[in-house]
């Protein structure tokens, strides 16, 4: 057992306690329990995020990844996105190259990236009240310049976005 597997056992157990959820709209205390796993559950989503995050600093497996695979297996297997707010749209480029990249860490910046899209769809619908879902788009491609080929791979959503004081913050630990 692994700690990427571990870190998928506790995602899937998230989206358990979502579907728990709705059979459990009746019972108060209920509710009460799964609202404190869920917590748990993210407490110990975080702690081993950041387990990861310093065991990894030192050396770390670099190998070929598809990156529109990669961000289709998260949809499938990693995700507890709320499709009654969220709207996803894909546009993958058809003949993406692989990236050479550490798969793992890739993971879990798209994960915490579509996470941070949802939390911000939600703010705007409780701020604005919008009724309908919001969008959340992500496109790969291929870009040229100066005689160079980047992957580029972006994540845009129709969330309030990042307040002006906190942009300097967003690369920060």
């Amino acid at each position: 057992l692994n700690l990427l597997s571990l870190l998928k056992m506790n995602q899937n157990l998230d989206k358990f306690l979502l579907k728990l959820e709705e059979y459990a709209k009746e019972s108060e205390r209920l509710q009460k329990d799964i609202q404190r796993l869920k917590e748990s559950s993210q407490k110990i989503e975080k702690i081993l995020e950041n387990f990861l995050r310093y065991t990894t600093l030192g050396e770390v497996e670099r190998r070929s990844v598809d990156v529109n695979q990669l961000i289709k297996d998260i949809f499938a297997k990693d995700l507890r996105l709320d499709y009654g707010i969220v709207e996803v749209e894909f546009q993958f480029a058809s003949a993406l190259p692989p990236v050479l990249s550490s798969e793992i860490e890739l993971w879990h910046i798209f994960g915490n990236l579509i996470r941070n899209a949802q939390e911000a769809i939600e703010e705007k619908r409780e701020k604005e009240g919008i009724k309908g879902r919001l969008k959340l788009s992500i496109i790969t491609g291929i870009e040229e310049t100066d005689r160079v080929k980047e992957v580029v791979i972006k994540f845009t959503d129709e969330g309030l976005g990042i307040p002006e004081e906190n942009l300097k913050k967003i690369f920060e630990p």
